[in-house]
Formats: structure tokens, sequence, C-alpha cells
């Protein structure tokens, strides 16, 4: 039986669980947020290798990859009357998007979780809350794992998915600020001026920032102080955007009917938007067009700290699906605004070994984690699969 819905999977204080809510939120598609572990092994039957969200659709099909399903719901919803597409029209501002959108999820997402669990104020907060998340379930008839044994075991759990992503220490200062405090101003000064990255509605690359705002950088206490003095409107991004369905009373959208509401390609040669797309040839577009080349790639911080790391499996197929979009979207403006940014070099003259998916098709990547905690990655096959062992002994 189908159902009118969507469900997604996961727990509040996580960047992709709410960047797949407010997707389908800002969508205009209605869904239910449940929480605990239930349905994770009927979705492992499917071949989901853990990584919260995942999404049950209203075919009772699951689905995993946030960028993956929020384009599948395009394919799907995009001719419903009440449907809010998150993706540009126009070619440039469609790759734009993308751009900064893997920008957020595969770069800013480590100074979240990084600064969550490098921190201690807000790692006791958000250990906490994550605790009575993912607690919800386990104590029927009374019997349950202590919230606060949980807490640390998150903590202890999650925070080893830092190391190899680069954010260690050493090096968690640097990353705070060369990465996250530039990362607040610029988009702080962008909102400041248009209420979302693209004009007056928002695109998907504007839900993966509310993704990590809402569940880390506007959300957990030390970074909320960063975020109030360095990007107070992100802070007002994050609230245009949260899926209570608050009316956008600042500018007179209100009832959130995005759709009728056109975008706007003149930001994409605005000041602001530009010192964005400089600041992703600052550190990290470097990082990764030589990662996912020669297998590693030192990150030099300007404090004089470094780093090696290493791609991880999803990290290069990541990669290949950005240079396959280039190669798709690319156009003599495009090229103009990529050279005047100063990253053109980062997309041109690349091997793509990767064709952009079938987005008709549910999607059920078979990598689903940038960075996952070491103990989740099965030695044999190098996936990072919570359920591997289970699938080998027949019990899924």
């Amino acid at each position: 039986m189908s159902s009118t819905h969507y469900n997604v999977y996961g727990v509040e204080r996580s960047y992709f669980t709410r960047k797949m809510t407010c997707t389908l939120n800002a969508m205009g598609l209605q869904y239910q947020l449940k929480k605990g572990r239930a349905h994770y092994m009927d979705a492992a039957k499917a071949g989901y290798p853990g990584g919260i969200p995942f999404v049950k659709t209203m075919n009772n099909e699951y689905a995993w990859d946030t960028t993956r399903v929020a384009e599948h719901l395009e394919y799907i919803h995009g001719n419903d009357k009440n449907f809010s597409s998150l993706l540009p029209t126009d070619s440039v501002s469609l790759f734009l998007n993308y751009l900064i959108e893997d920008m957020s999820d595969e770069w800013l997402y480590r100074c979240a979780t990084g600064t969550r669990w490098y921190f201690p104020e807000n790692t006791t907060f958000a250990s906490h809350d994550l605790a009575l998340d993912s607690s919800v379930g386990i104590y029927a008839n009374g019997m349950g794992i202590p919230t606060w044994r949980m807490a640390a075991n998150i903590a202890d759990r999650v925070r080893t998915s830092c190391p190899p992503g680069g954010f260690n220490e050493t090096t968690r200062d640097s990353f705070v600020s060369e990465v996250l405090w530039p990362w607040m101003e610029l988009l702080s000064t962008h909102f400041k001026t248009y209420p979302f990255l693209f004009g007056n509605r928002p695109s998907l690359a504007d839900v993966a920032i509310f993704g990590g705002a809402a569940a880390h950088f506007a959300q957990d206490p030390l970074c909320r102080r960063w975020c109030d003095e360095k990007g107070p409107y992100l802070v007002a991004h994050t609230h245009r955007l949260l899926e209570n369905g608050a009316e956008f009373n600042e500018r007179n959208l209100q009832e959130r009917q995005w759709k009728s509401y056109d975008w706007d390609p003149t930001t994409n040669m605005s000041n602001s938007m530009m010192a964005i797309l400089t600041d992703a040839g600052r550190l990290y577009l470097p990082w990764v067009s030589k990662a996912c080349v020669d297998g590693e790639a030192v990150l030099e911080f300007k404090s004089g700290i470094k780093v090696n790391i290493k791609p991880t499996p999803f990290l290069m197929e990541s990669r290949q699906i950005m240079l396959a979009r280039y190669e798709k979207l690319k156009s003599p403006k495009l090229n103009l605004i990529l050279k005047k940014a100063g990253i053109l070099k980062y997309f041109e003259g690349f091997k793509i070994e990767k064709q952009l998916e079938d987005i008709s098709i549910v999607p059920q990547p078979y990598h689903n984690r940038g960075f996952p905690t070491p103990n989740a990655v099965d030695e044999k096959t190098g996936r990072a699969d919570n359920y591997s062992q289970m699938r080998e002994m027949g019990k899924l």
C-alpha cells in the first residue's frame, strides 16, 4: 500500500537529516521525521549501508543520499501543481548551486562534526540531545541504556570520524578560523542583500547550508555564539527555512509559496557570490582536485598547520559527479564566472570516469558516507557498511 507522505529516519541534530527534511518542506512535500532505529533492518535488506538519514518513499521503497534523493523527488513531483523546485532553471546558476552544495556537504561538514566533538561545550549539549533521539523505541518494557552512557558512547564513536577528514586537536583551531568563520561571514554578507543564494527562492544549496546551520552552526552553543557574531544574516537565512512553516515576513514572501517567485541570475555575478566562489578555491578545491587524482593531498593552512588527508570512496565519487556536472552544464558564461573566481582550473581538463545517474531510479548508492567512523568500514570491500556482517551471515 502506498503512502501519502515520506518518512525520514534520522535525528534532529544531524546535518543531513535536517538537509533532507528541509528539502521536503521547501518542495512542499509532506513528510514525517522518525527517530530511533525503526525500519533500519528493513532498509539494510535493501542495501542501506548506514549513515543517516534514509527515506521511505510513498511507494514504500528505501532511498538514501540527500542529493540523489532530492533529484529523484524533482523527477517524481516536478509536474505537481504545488511542487516547488530547488534546482535553478538557468545552467549557470544550476552548476553554482551544485558547487556550493558540494562545498557545504563535503567540506563544511568537517567543521560541523569537528566543532561538535572537539569542543567540550558543544559535545555536552549535542551528545545529550542525540542520545535522547537515539533512545526512542529502545525503552520497551522499561529497559534501555542510560542516556548519560549513550551520550558518552555517541561522542566517543563519532569523534573517531573526524581525524580521517583532517579535523583533530592540532588542526581544530585552523579549521575554525580559516574555514568556518570565513564561511559564516561570506554567507552572511550575501544573505544581507539576497534572501537566498539565487534570489527570492531557495535552492538545493540553500537547504544544504540550512542543514549545517540548523543542526550545528546555529544550534550548538559555541558555534551559535560565533554565528551570532560573524554570521547574523546566516542565522536569519536559517530561520527562513525552518521546517515549521514559519512565514517569510522579512520580504513579504508569505505562506512559503516559493514556486511563484523567480530565480535571479544576476546574483551569479554579484560581489558576494564571487567572494563565496573565490573562497572555494582557497583550500577546498585545491585539496580535493589533487587528492582525488593522487589518492591523498596535504592541506596547508595559513597558520602553518599541515595535514595529509586521503579521500574516501564516497568523496572520490562525489568529485567525479561534480566534474560530470561541469561537463554537462559548461558554457562561456559559466567559464567566465569560474575564471573570475580563480577556480576554472579545478574543473577543466580532468578525466571523467563516472556519468550522471538516472534520477528516475530510486537512489540506493553503494557508498553513503564521506568520512565514516573507522569501525564501520568493511575490511573486505572498503565500504562503510554497518550491516555487511549480518548480510554475510544471512541474517538480513
